[in-house]
């Protein structure tokens, strides 16, 4: 096997090793109504908006709609975070809803990545329990 050869495997089993887990969360939402899944704020350590995260939907849910807007909201940083006083502010940022069918009442999931304004990425699944 050519060293060139080599190195390109090497590199994609690299790639593999670093796959990005997907980030497994659960929400309620009443049915036919429209309900806030999560939204995502990008916050720098002097209070600042950075900008708008990227969200796309991987796998849509089967009885119900989602829908992704630009937004403001509060962020939630933990006490132990160095942006926990920027918590008390709103901030642009990128939101998702999700609406049942009518009627509708049961389990269902999305499965969308986040894509940050400055390249990072993850991926997560959310249960919704509609009721």
């Amino acid at each position: 096997m050519s060293s060139y050869r080599y190195l390109g495997v090497l590199a994609l089993l690299s790639l593999a090793a670093c796959a990005t887990p997907e980030i497994k969360m659960e929400r309620g939402a009443l049915s036919g109504q429209r309900q806030m899944i999560t939204g995502f704020y990008f916050v720098n350590g002097a209070c600042e908006s950075t900008g708008y995260p990227t969200l796309k939907v991987l796998k849509a849910p089967e009885h119900g709609k989602i829908s992704i807007q630009q937004g403001m909201g509060a962020p939630n940083f933990s006490k132990m975070d160095g942006r926990s006083s920027c918590a008390q502010k709103t901030f642009p940022g990128t939101e998702m809803f999700y609406t049942s069918d009518p009627g509708y009442n049961g389990p269902d999931s999305v499965s969308f990545e986040r894509i940050g304004v400055t390249g990072d990425y993850a991926r997560y699944q959310f249960t919704i329990n509609v009721r």
